[in-house]
């Protein structure tokens, strides 16, 4: 279920064009793209477990959309807070592989361009 819900979040941002609003110079998004930001950050805040101890890689793409929010407005970086500090509670062990150093060098390597 939480694969399915993954794929239709990953259309929808397609549709959306959730990722062209995140990296254009101004990171501005529409409100129907912040709404999205908000439906897609609550999910994987609340699937943060399942998202994080994926060992296939059908769930990595949502977590690269959160780092599209991250390149966007405040409003819409802010949203994926609670995202990235709960899967801290996930021990790196039980982790997919991408998300555990190599995730955390590309967050270092976001907050310089900051």
């Amino acid at each position: 279920m939480t694969h399915q819900i993954s794929n239709h979040l990953q259309l929808v941002a397609d549709q959306l064009r959730v990722k062209e609003a995140a990296a254009a110079d101004d990171g501005t998004m529409s409100e129907s793209q912040y709404h999205f930001c908000r439906a897609l950050c609550a999910f994987a805040d609340r699937a943060v477990d399942i998202v994080s101890t994926c060992q296939d890689d059908t769930l990595l793409p949502l977590v690269n959309l959160l780092f599209c929010c991250l390149g966007a407005d405040l409003r819409v970086a802010e949203l994926t807070v609670d995202f990235w500090a709960s899967i801290q509670d996930t021990p790196l062990a039980q982790r997919h592989p991408q998300l555990g150093v190599l995730l955390y060098r590309e967050l270092q390597m976001s907050s310089d361009c900051l």
